[in-house]
């Protein structure tokens, strides 16, 4: 056992790699290695030189035993869970580097019970580079194939709108943009960024969910475009 560290950086990346691999009883030894509370609290909270702490890089990892571990020690601090790294990238933005459904649920039901922030504007949130999260679900299967995480955002990504048809409006920005909205990213602009072949296949399969389009939608379309 460690007696009185005063400088635990050597092991915060044993500890990072432990949570992003869901490898929780190596986290559990590296903190049991440290007598000190103070020290245990340091590694449990910690972070590396890129700003990536141990609630993002189990989000980067899909790993909801590493976060589920997180949350329920004492020392660890939620409001990690909020926290961007030094390239504007938060949670829903690692979680989406995976395919991992749960991940993602669970990071965003933590964003709406303690940020208050709706689903839609969480998906549409930059990071420096300019990448919103659906960015990187499109980068990580590029052509969408057996793609379920990208499908359940889709579904899912307007519940916390009760109005249908505010909904449809919103739906409908995401696809081609809200002008009154320009720094906004549409959902088109994003994949042709990433593969321009998936645009007709899309809207083809989001048209062809509606049997017939109601005249106030394709006002909405119109007045967009």
């Amino acid at each position: 056992t460690y007696q009185r560290i005063k400088d635990i950086t050597f092991l915060v990346p044993i500890f990072l790699h432990s949570l992003k691999t869901g490898k929780i009883d190596l986290a559990q030894f590296l903190l049991s290695l440290l007598n000190n509370q103070t020290d245990k609290k340091k590694l449990i909270n910690c972070s590396n030189k890129h700003g990536l702490n141990t609630a993002l890089v189990s989000c980067k990892g899909g790993k909801v035993v590493s976060l589920q571990f997180l949350l329920s020690h004492d020392l660890f601090d939620p409001n990690l869970i909020f926290t961007k790294d030094n390239n504007s990238l938060n949670a829903i933005h690692y979680a989406c580097f995976t395919d991992s459904i749960s991940i993602f649920s669970t990071i965003l039901a933590l964003y709406e019970e303690q940020q208050e922030t709706s689903y839609s504007d969480l998906m549409f949130v930059n990071d420096k580079l300019g990448n919103t999260p659906f960015d990187y679900v499109i980068r990580k299967n590029p052509m969408l194939n057996n793609c379920t995480l990208f499908k359940w955002i889709i579904k899912n990504c307007f519940d916390d709108i009760e109005d249908p048809v505010r909904m449809k409006r919103r739906r409908i920005e995401m696809l081609f943009g809200n002008r009154n909205n320009k720094n906004e990213t549409s959902l088109i602009e994003i994949m042709l960024r990433q593969n321009d072949m998936l645009i007709t296949r899309c809207i083809k399969q989001y048209f062809d969910e509606i049997e017939t389009i109601p005249d106030h939608d394709i006002e909405i379309v119109g007045n967009i475009l």
